[in-house]
């Protein structure tokens, strides 16, 4: 009790002090009918009280004035506060959108924010309908939600920053929502060949060429920016991939290194080297350039551990094997069983669209290759109680090659040496059980082929 009236007398001294001043933040509320007392405030695990109330006080650091409220109801809610301001969040768990309210010196940006989640999640709701519009009819639409919120923007008590950076936020959402205009109105209208009005790209292209690339904390909140920024950087390294013969994501590396704001090469360079070193032909060159480029060391250390994981399936080495994997045809296989060939493999499930998508065309190459020093083998990830749907659509779609099993899903040592962890995935090996491609081309790709021929399978 001591405690909560301390903290009661300092939220009241916050209302009375210049923000300026103050190097922290207090946020307190009420939130009835909460299955369990306890909720996280950003990172923090707060204990509500018996009738539900709470109050703390946060040292709110710089780049960290966004912060979430998670209940144990599921309900998220998103706040912004500054040191020196004051919040106060109540709603009922079990009514939530009907009764979240703000009230302090923060509560005008926190206002704004649930009125723009709102908006997005209708959008979300509606997308099947939305994207069937017209071009002009959609393009009217988005202008009005742009509009819209920039009005409400323009009337906020909030800072100067907070403000222009909502502004760039909401220029951000309605310029990807053009950019994925054609494709989701493609899919949702059954228009395969649907192209969008000049004038509607052009209004794209202006809008994305005035885009500033150097804004590290729009970066850190913005998904739309993130993507806006990646494209930007990827197109720049299409044109040095080609000219020195190398992969997109070295020639990527090699691009933004360039940039002058460190931060954003961190986070950039991070970004694609947590998803992509695995699959990088040019490993050590790629891991140098990278760890010269980088200077956050907790980066470092997690691209490095992906590194000597990587190095184990680099081209070249021993492919880990395989041992004993249940066959459709009976009995079980090893990776050794086919040494003196190449290996083309695919891991693949049945639950699993896009690997159900390249079937026909591995079928295909198949056929191609019957006579050829190679073997095709589908190695499925699919879980015990998935076992019969495995046989039945090998059965179904009269699957040919070398049908297996993986012991352990996911968890199985082969699976597992190559770090896989999204399907479907597919692997080269010459006869002597030597990786030539440990992230081959798909049988829908062109290159599938050209990667044969240079082997001259």
């Amino acid at each position: 009790m001591k405690k909560v009236i301390t903290l009661l007398l300092i939220a009241i001294i916050i209302l009375s002090c210049k923000k300026e001043n103050i190097d922290y933040a207090v946020v307190n509320g009420l939130i009835k009918n909460l299955d369990r007392k306890e909720i996280y405030l950003g990172e923090t695990l707060i204990k509500l009280n018996e009738d539900g109330s709470f109050l703390d006080t946060l040292n709110v650091e710089e780049g960290k004035k966004y912060l979430v409220i998670y209940d144990t109801n599921n309900n998220l809610t998103d706040l912004y506060v500054e040191n020196g301001e004051h919040l106060v969040v109540t709603y009922d768990a079990k009514d939530y959108k009907n009764t979240l309210s703000f009230s302090g010196s923060a509560a005008d940006a926190c206002k704004y924010l649930d009125i723009k989640a709102n908006i997005s999640n209708r959008i979300k709701n509606e997308a099947s309908e939305v994207y069937k519009l017209s071009e002009v009819e959609f393009l009217n639409k988005f202008e009005a939600i742009k509009l819209k919120l920039e009005d409400k923007i323009n009337l906020l008590s909030s800072s100067v920053n907070f403000k222009s950076q909502q502004k760039r936020l909401v220029n951000y959402s309605f310029l990807r929502k053009l950019k994925l205009y054609e494709n989701y109105h493609k899919y949702y209208t059954n228009k395969s060949d649907f192209k969008v009005l000049e004038q509607f790209n052009y209004n794209l292209k202006k809008g994305l060429s005035e885009i500033d690339y150097s804004i590290f904390e729009d970066l850190k909140i913005s998904e739309d920016y993130k993507n806006f920024l990646t494209t930007h950087y990827f197109k720049l390294s299409e044109n040095l991939a080609e000219e020195d013969t190398i992969s997109l994501s070295l020639a990527y590396i090699r691009t933004i290194s360039k940039i002058e704001n460190q931060d954003i090469k961190n986070f950039l360079a991070f970004d694609n080297a947590n998803k992509n070193i695995k699959y990088v032909t040019e490993l050590d060159t790629y891991y140098n350039e990278f760890m010269n480029l980088s200077t956050d060391k907790n980066h470092q250390e997690i691209i490095t551990n992906l590194y000597e994981r990587a190095k184990i399936v680099a081209k070249g080495m021993p492919s880990p094997e395989f041992k004993d994997y249940e066959n459709n045809d009976g009995g079980t296989s090893s990776l050794s069983d086919f040494k003196g060939k190449y290996v083309y493999i695919d891991v693949w499930a049945t639950w699993c669209g896009p690997c159900k998508s390249e079937i026909p065309y591995l079928e295909k190459i198949e056929k191609k290759y019957h006579n050829k020093n190679i073997e095709f083998i589908s190695i499925s990830v699919d879980k015990e109680k998935d076992h019969d749907a495995w046989k039945q659509m090998i059965e179904d779609k009269q699957m040919i090659g070398v049908q297996l099993l993986a012991d352990k899903q996911f968890k199985s040592d082969f699976i597992k040496s190559y770090s896989i962890n999204a399907i479907p995935r597919f692997i080269l090996l010459d006869p002597d059980g030597k990786i030539i491609d440990s992230s081959a081309p798909a049988p829908s790709q062109e290159r599938l082929i050209d990667l044969f021929n240079e082997h001259s399978i």
